[in-house]
């Protein structure tokens, strides 16, 4: 399957604390959208193209009456931003100039394709951060990103940004060029957030041990590695999928 994600992003509320500055971002309002592995995905272009940013051709900033928004394809640009990270590279409320995500990366970022295939393993793992990117402003409030495609992965992405009120609207079109997934009859899409100072760098999710080592009960696991990259692949109950890297212990 061919899988499209609909997000939103939206930094939690104001509260009574003192520190004006969220902490974290609420990710909501997520509906999956699935396409035959077959079929092309045919996307309609929103809206009218108008001029890129004047001076500054790989950012364009969107903003609302809550917040304040750079979209950035995968060149860097001052002060700190580095190559190899798109999407939202600039998060900030207007009440606060603080960055919500970390200013060398970015947020909402296509940073990973994957179908199951080992030799794919043998390939750049960050090829949508690799490849080059376009960005076109559609209005005042919307952004679109395109890639033609990756290194090896036949795959034209676009992902379109949009600030209504205090959220991000961020949706994802993924057009397959050829079949390269016909092997396991999956293709993976991956987006990555890094945020600042997360109160919290745990995974939480619904899950059990596997057989012999521990509790088969579904249950609320709490992991958190120690180290990134570290044990960080986890099975669904009854998969028969073998794994490179290793599997966490529970």
């Amino acid at each position: 399957m061919l899988y499209a994600d609909r997000c939103v992003a939206r930094p939690l509320p104001p509260t009574n604390d003192s520190r004006p500055m969220m902490k974290s971002i609420l990710i909501h309002r997520c509906v999956l959208l699935s396409f035959a592995a077959l079929s092309l995905v045919m996307v309609t272009s929103v809206g009218v193209g108008l001029a890129q940013e004047s001076g500054s051709s790989n950012v364009v900033r969107i903003e609302s009456g809550w917040i304040r928004v750079a979209v950035v394809d995968n060149d860097a640009y001052p002060p700190r931003h580095n190559t190899g990270y798109n999407g939202v590279s600039e998060l900030q409320l207007r009440i606060d100039d603080r960055n919500l995500f970390v200013a060398d990366y970015s947020g909402l970022n296509l940073e990973h394709f994957f179908n199951g295939d080992a030799r794919t393993y043998r390939w750049h793992v960050f090829e949508p951060r690799q490849a080059p990117m376009k960005l076109l402003r559609l209005s005042k409030q919307m952004v679109e990103l395109t890639q033609d495609r990756t290194e090896h992965l036949p795959i034209r992405s676009r992902v379109v940004y949009e600030v209504q009120d205090d959220a991000i609207g961020m949706t994802y079109y993924g057009t397959p060029l050829e079949n390269v997934w016909d092997r396991h009859g999956l293709l993976g899409v991956f987006f990555a957030s890094y945020i600042q100072a997360p109160e919290d760098l745990s995974i939480q999710f619904i899950g059990r041990s596997r057989e012999g080592r521990g509790n088969q009960t579904p249950r609320w696991i709490k992991h958190l590695p120690t180290e990134h990259g570290a044990a960080a692949n986890h099975r669904p109950a009854g998969s028969t999928c073998l794994l490179l890297a290793p599997l966490a212990a529970h």
